[in-house]
């Protein structure tokens, strides 16, 4: 058995760009950079390293990405690897690994940064006491079941 899939999380490097194929269907490619932190065992520094990964969206999965994905994004992608090649200008073959998106799930969008001098100083009552809300849940009831259980109802 062969299973060529991948799932990856991360943040969008820069904004998709939405093209359309002669053919009328949708494509975007994006990068996507994940990154993996571990600590020097003999320094004890924290140690990061980035990578970057190409994607092919096609379609409504396209169309989407072009017009909901922003850098900086947090997304989860699942797809299948695809290499591709080519003879470039300077007659040399290229190769190229991508992801071909075949789920897409939106993280939240990058809050925006806004410049302030002095942090605000808020005012907290002493009394307070945080409630949390009361959620008015429906209550599900089957009609005909009892609601008192004996020992002698377990089947076992």
């Amino acid at each position: 058995m062969n299973i060529n899939h991948i799932t990856i999380v991360g943040r969008v490097v820069r904004d998709p760009e939405l093209k359309t194929m002669t053919n009328g269907n949708s494509v975007v490619n994006m990068s996507i950079a994940t990154s993996r932190v571990w600590y020097n065992k003999e320094t004890k520094e924290k140690q990061e390293k980035a990578e970057f990964h190409n994607t092919v969206a096609y379609g409504k999965t396209a169309d989407i990405m072009g017009q909901y994905c922003t850098k900086g994004q947090l997304v989860a992608i699942e797809g299948r690897l695809e290499t591709r090649s080519w003879v470039g200008k300077d007659e040399i073959r290229k190769y190229k690994t991508e992801i071909i998106v075949e789920k897409l799930q939106l993280g939240p969008k990058p809050q925006a940064k806004t410049e302030t001098t002095e942090p605000e100083e808020i005012q907290v009552d002493p009394g307070y006491v945080k409630k949390e809300p009361v959620e008015d849940l429906p209550v599900l009831e089957e009609e005909g079941v009892e609601e008192t259980k004996t020992q002698d109802d377990i089947p076992f």
